[in-house]
């Protein structure tokens, strides 16, 4: 491992320094961002549990001026659906289109970090939780504050255990300064740090190094909250099980885990969200090496399915190796066959994560000396082309973002990043006599603000009024700045009455944003269906010109659309 990673240490720094470099408009690939989540949370709305409907409807209709009152709150209460099938997919996604609204808001940024980062791997999104972890890292460096920075390192280290990376995981937690602090917010940082580094010595093969920091762990004074401790305190136990088993002391093993379940018996705090993933499977391992209690444990088999996603690699090698012994001794050799099928499968996908992350460690321990002989084979042919693989794929990324930026220079409006008049054209001949709805919007005494107060305010209002309907807007609809205040919106699929009430919540959303200098800002619309495409913007002008005389702040439509 450690000689892999002397390989492509220089390879990642010229990675991330490249993706640093050329990721000139973050605003552009964040307002992306937020837009496919709002998609995704609206076709989820077509499938979702009763109370998965009731988070994403009560976010869809959040005002954005409110998310930085609501954003906890909000947070807490999708920890209600964390059971259900889609529940950490719909909290990623909801989590994820706030943060990117706060950009001034370091505290509630990195809060939301944390929490996306645990929502990702929940919805087996591994590579995605690097991402956040990164960017909550990076955050926590700029404020200059020790105890975020060494919160996101412990997460990183987290993640390179998830990976294999041991050696490298215990490098970043031995630099952590946790002996140096003694409160409470310390003290759970230091049991997790250490328990992480336990994990990584039981893995490298160290047992007895392992055994000595759990015992440690206990015997210190933590000064947490007695049920946090349980939480803990079970995670401890497996772990004590696993390195009792290797020692052979399966009664004190047997013991451990006992402790362990009578603990998560009592559970009502879930901090440690894998931890009964663990328990499980380090009591699966005990049950097969006893020959004790092991068809109703394989008949829990589903528990295992729906939760391999969020355990380590480890864990999930010793799962499927335990019931091979299990099925090899018993000569079942159809579902020993099946459930190989099933573990490299799942091994093969985490092995494509873990080049992506560039860690190429989780190749299979198979004891057949022809597979480790192809093993070794394959990691030295690993070694001499991942350089060369990474070059190839940065040339091709470099041509790809040229080719996106240079796009994006002749199709988007400098100012608002939305598209612009050349694409609004472009767009509306591809249409040709398509049937489709052109929505034209006007800010109301837009020349007004920009006497009264500048053109740099009248600049901020159109950013973020272009900005805040962007988000707003829902699958196959575009916007364009085609004038100075003028925005047209192109729907496609979608019933008249349906527009009308999009474009009625992107109104009032509006007219209730908070504005340092200005009282309100207001928006009147026209909505007209391309009858004949020759015709469709005139008629919007006129329905945009009768809201605007008829007192502003208003929306017009032709009364046979509805």
């Amino acid at each position: 491992m450690l000689k892999m990673m002397n390989y492509i240490k220089i390879p990642l720094f010229i990675f991330l320094v490249f993706i640093a470099f050329f990721s000139k408009d973050q605003n552009i690939i964040k307002r992306n961002i937020s837009f496919e989540n709002r998609k995704e949370l609206i076709e989820l709305q077509g499938y979702c549990s009763k109370e998965e409907c009731r988070i994403i409807n009560n976010f869809l209709m959040l005002p954005i001026e409110k998310y930085p009152s609501e954003y906890k709150a909000i947070a807490e209460d999708i920890r209600n659906i964390l059971h259900t099938k889609q529940g950490a997919r719909i909290g990623s996604y909801i989590l994820e289109t706030m943060n990117n609204y706060f950009d001034e808001n370091i505290d509630a940024k990195m809060y939301l970090l944390l929490k996306i980062s645990t929502l990702k791997r929940l919805s087996d999104d591994l590579y995605g939780m690097l991402i956040p972890t990164i960017e909550f890292l990076s955050l926590a460096k700029k404020s200059g504050d020790e105890y975020m920075i060494s919160v996101g390192t412990v997460n990183l280290a987290s993640i390179l255990n998830f990976f294999d990376g041991y050696h490298t995981s215990n490098q970043l937690l031995n630099a952590v300064p946790i002996s140096n602090f003694s409160d409470n917010k310390w003290n759970r940082l230091r049991i997790r740090s250490q328990l992480i580094i336990a994990e990584n010595n039981i893995a490298i093969g160290d047992y007895n190094k392992s055994s000595k920091i759990l015992k440690n762990i206990i015997t210190q004074d933590n000064g947490i909250p007695s049920n946090e401790w349980d939480d803990y305190h079970s995670y401890i136990l497996a772990l004590q099980a696993d390195i009792a088993m290797h020692f052979n002391r399966d009664e004190e093993a047997r013991k451990y885990l006992d402790q362990a379940n009578s603990l998560l018996n009592q559970d009502d705090y879930n901090f440690l969200v894998d931890k009964h993933t663990v328990i499980k499977t380090i009591e699966l391992k005990w049950a097969i090496r006893n020959n004790i209690n092991v068809y109703a444990k394989l008949n829990d088999m589903k528990f295992y399915h729906d939760n391999s996603a969020i355990i380590s690699s480890r864990y999930l090698k010793m799962l499927y190796e335990s019931i091979f012994d299990y099925y090899f001794e018993s000569n079942d050799h159809t579902k020993y066959h099946e459930l190989r099928k099933e573990y490299l499968s799942k091994i093969e996908y985490r092995m494509k994560l873990s080049y992506k992350l560039l860690y190429n460690n989780s190749i299979i321990n198979v004891n057949n000396d022809l597979l480790i002989d192809e093993r070794d084979n394959l990691i030295t042919k690993l070694k001499y082309s991942l350089a060369i693989i990474l070059v190839i794929t940065l040339i091709l990324i470099l041509v790809f973002i040229k080719y996106i930026l240079i796009n994006s220079e002749n199709l988007n409006d400098e100012l608002t990043k939305i598209g612009n008049r050349k694409k609004y054209n472009r767009d509306i001949k591809k249409l040709g006599f398509n049937v489709y709805y052109l929505v034209l919007i006007d800010i109301d005494n837009f020349k007004l603000i920009n006497d009264r107060y500048g053109h740099d305010v009248g600049d901020y209002v159109l950013k973020k009024l272009s900005n805040v309907i962007s988000h707003l807007l829902p699958n196959n609809s575009e916007i364009y700045r085609i004038g100075g205040e003028e925005f047209a919106i192109i729907f496609r699929g979608y019933h008249p009455q349906n527009i009308v009430d999009i474009m009625n919540h992107i109104r009032i959303n509006v007219e209730n944003l908070s504005w340092n200098s200005i009282d309100k800002v207001t928006i009147s619309i026209g909505i007209a269906r391309s009858d004949n495409s020759k015709d469709v913007y005139k008629k919007a002008d006129e329905l945009l010109y009768l809201s605007k005389t008829s007192g502003k702040n208003q929306l017009s439509i032709e009364e046979d659309y509805i």
